[in-house]
């Protein structure tokens, strides 16, 4: 994993896509210099996680807007991003075919 932190576009081309489809955040911790500990699993988390709480309301919720449905629209389309296809496909929703996809009640 060393490698990931040589440079600022090794790291967020690694890292950038944690946050879905937000890579002003692997950015961010970059440009705000990555602690002594990023390469471990607790310090990379707190390097990552630091920018996005510290940014705008609407920035947070820009990121958790970004994140797609379970088995929604994306998936069904085929544009997930590689991640979240694995993500999805672990817990069995790459098996849903699209008349079997029913929104959770008081979900929208």
């Amino acid at each position: 994993m060393s490698d990931a932190f040589d440079s600022r576009d090794t790291f967020v081309a690694r890292f950038g896509g944690v946050f879905e489809h937000s890579p002003w955040i692997a950015e961010a911790a970059w440009d705000a210099g990555l602690p002594a500990d990023a390469q471990t699993a607790d310090g990379l988390h707190a390097a990552l996680v630091a920018p996005f709480r510290a940014a705008s309301r609407e920035r947070r919720l820009g990121v958790l807007l970004a994140h797609p449905d379970l088995a929604g629209r994306l998936a069904v389309r085929g544009e997930l991003t590689a991640d979240s296809t694995a993500e999805q496909a672990s817990a069995g929703l790459d098996k849903c075919t699209p008349g079997g996809i029913h929104p959770l009640p008081g979900v929208e």
